[in-house]
C-alpha cells in the first residue's frame, strides 16, 4: 500500500514507528538496538511523505505548452 498511496502509507509507517518506540520508552526496556529498528522506519516514513508532496506540488504545477 505504501508504494502506491504515499500519504497514507507514510503516515502508517511513521506512526508505527513512532509508536513502537514509545512502547520501548515507557515500558522501561529500552536498549539501544530499538533505535536500530525504528530509526529506518521513521526514515521511511518520513520519505514517504516527502514524496506524496513532491507529486502534489507538482500536479498542480502548469503544464509547458
Amino acid at each position: 500500500m505504501a508504494w502506491r498511496w504515499h500519504l497514507a502509507g507514510g503516515l502508517l509507517i511513521t506512526a508505527g514507528s513512532v509508536a513502537l518506540y514509545l512502547f520501548f520508552a515507557l515500558s522501561g526496556n529500552m536498549q539501544w538496538g530499538v533505535h536500530l529498528y525504528v530509526l529506518p522506519l521513521l526514515v521511511g516514513g518520513l520519505l514517504h511523505l516527502l514524496v506524496w508532496y513532491k507529486e502534489k506540488r507538482t500536479d498542480h504545477m502548469p503544464q509547458p505548452a
